[in-house]
């Protein structure tokens, strides 16, 4: 009943949306019903679904408007669910607010009524409709579809290409209903967010192959700009599958693709090669060596033996030095391709084009901005990105505070960056020039020291401070976090930390 009633809401969605989109909204609903089970898990899928139908109507009015040339063709929003509204009479607010209380009311009554009609509250779905969750894997890839591969047969294919819809599709929701069915162990977190599906606009495939069931590799292209990127994915061979392994990596351009098959030679020349880097570079010594008797341990174990692939093989090796180091920075990368003969080592003037426009678009990671009641500044920062390119916009965004009686700083998604920019930040805490921390770099025997530098005209520095944190919050952010905390100049507010406060110096294998 229930499904019958989502299929017959679909049925309201534009051709265009029903042909692109149908098959693959309707497995979603499938597998979300299979596993909310309860009236309470079962009203609250419905709830999600009239969430998603309210913020669906604009977006999919304005995108509809702009196709026959209206006055919406500057909406990004296309391929979501809506109705065209031909005529321009602005709907009254309370016929807005009767109709979508009338609306809840009477969806949520119809899926009590279908869940009391086909068995008793809490139990699980038909024989029927059983049948048909288990024969799939979950929603497929649009762009499989348009561009006429047909649908995939894989488990790791319909993973990844439940993933792009729900990502292209900007919906927060669907987001969180991607994770929440087939990534529970969040392996892919950072990719799933609305804020890198702002960043990037959303994804194209270039290309991509499942050489096995649960493996998958592919190419793809951001639709904002020129980034294309590389990865791989790997599910669990469950009955709904669920990611096991997951990598991305931007390709530079100009570099040359080069996968490499890895065998038992090559593995432990990776590994000898990584403990030989860590014996050098590593600020610890002695946790060097710790990791170095894990890895060699695991190795003779073989507990290696089974990985082929160059992305899983890093990612199992860094799970590995973590787990001895606790070092949420030490990773080891796998770089699928080759970059031409001397080139440069750092981004060529069109990547530095690019990453300024990136920052444009984004304002510098500053996603939002105001003064809240009381005249208590806030803004929430979610990267500390290069100084150099961000300085004006710290400059104007600080400046918007000088009337402010207090600031909040919220770090709660905030993943570091550039620790000049955590300096530039905290020196308008401050009236007189303050050392705040040293990165000290081993290999070269080299200490730099961070001091604040006074700011002119600068109003906030005897004003109260607090941070917010979450879970999320990681390196460069714990930086700032700490060092105001040591220096007794803010309040820090919200959940213990990532676990990424360290300075760390990147090295090339």
């Amino acid at each position: 009943m229930s499904e019958k009633v989502y299929a017959w809401l679909l049925s309201f969605f534009p051709a265009h949306f029903r042909e692109a989109y149908g098959k693959e909204a309707l497995q979603l609903f499938r597998d979300r019903w299979r596993g909310e089970r309860g009236l309470f898990l079962r009203l609250r899928l419905w709830g999600d679904l009239l969430a998603d139908l309210a913020i669906s109507i604009p977006r999919e009015y304005c995108f509809a408007r702009a196709r026959l040339g209206g006055e919406c063709a500057g909406s990004q929003f296309a391929a979501i669910p809506g109705f065209h509204v031909l005529r321009d009479d602005r709907i009254h607010p309370t016929s807005l607010l009767v109709g979508s209380v009338l609306a809840a009311a009477a969806l949520g009554g119809l899926a009590v009524l279908s869940s009391v009609g086909t068995g008793r509250l809490g139990e699980a779905p038909s024989v029927a409709l059983k049948r048909s969750v288990d024969s799939s894997h979950g929603p497929v890839r649009t762009v499989a579809l348009s561009q006429g591969r047909g649908v995939p047969d894989t488990p790791a294919e319909k993973v990844f290409n439940a993933w792009l819809l729900a990502f292209n599709s900007g919906s927060p929701s669907a987001m969180q209903s991607f994770s929440k069915l087939y990534d529970p162990r969040e392996k892919m977190s950072r990719f799933v967010t609305p804020r890198f599906r702002t960043e990037t606009g959303g994804f194209e495939v270039l290309s991509e192959t499942s050489p096995e069931p649960t493996f998958i590799h592919f190419c793809i292209k951001e639709m904002k700009g020129p980034t294309r990127g590389l990865g791989s994915m790997r599910v669990n061979p469950t009955p709904i599958p669920t990611v096991a392994m997951f990598n991305m990596d931007e390709i530079p351009r100009g570099a040359v693709i080069t996968e490499i098959k890895l065998n038992a030679a090559e593995r432990h020349r990776i590994i000898e090669g990584s403990i030989a880097n860590l014996n050098e570079y590593y600020v610890s010594p002695k946790v060097a060596q710790q990791i170095a008797n894990a890895l060699t341990a695991h190795e003779k174990n073989g507990d290696d033996n089974a990985e082929t692939d160059g992305g899983f093989f890093a990612e199992m090796l860094t799970a590995q030095m973590q787990a001895v180091s606790h070092d949420g920075h030490l990773h080891l990368v796998y770089k699928p391709y080759k970059t031409p003969e001397g080139a440069s080592v750092g981004p060529s003037p069109e990547e530095r084009a690019h990453y300024m426009e990136a920052m444009k678009r984004n304002s510098c990671s500053f996603e939002e901005v105001r003064v809240l009641p009381h005249n208590v500044g806030y803004l929430k920062l979610n990267a500390f990105p290069d100084v150099d390119v961000c300085r004006s916009k710290v400059e104007d965004v600080m400046k918007s505070f000088r009337h402010a009686d207090a600031i909040i700083f919220d770090l709660r998604d905030n993943r570091g960056g550039d620790p000049h920019m955590v300096t530039l930040m905290c020196s308008y805490l401050f009236h007189h020039r303050t050392h705040l921390n040293d990165i000290y770099d081993r290999h070269e025997n080299a200490t730099e020291e961070f001091w604040t530098t006074p700011i002119r005209s600068n109003t906030l520095a005897d004003k109260p401070a607090y941070v917010l944190t979450s879970s999320n919050t990681f390196s460069g952010a714990e930086e700032f976090s700490n060092d105001l905390k040591n220096l007794k100049r803010a309040t820090l507010i919200g959940e213990t930390t990532a676990g990424g406060a360290y300075i760390w110096c990147r090295n090339a294998a």
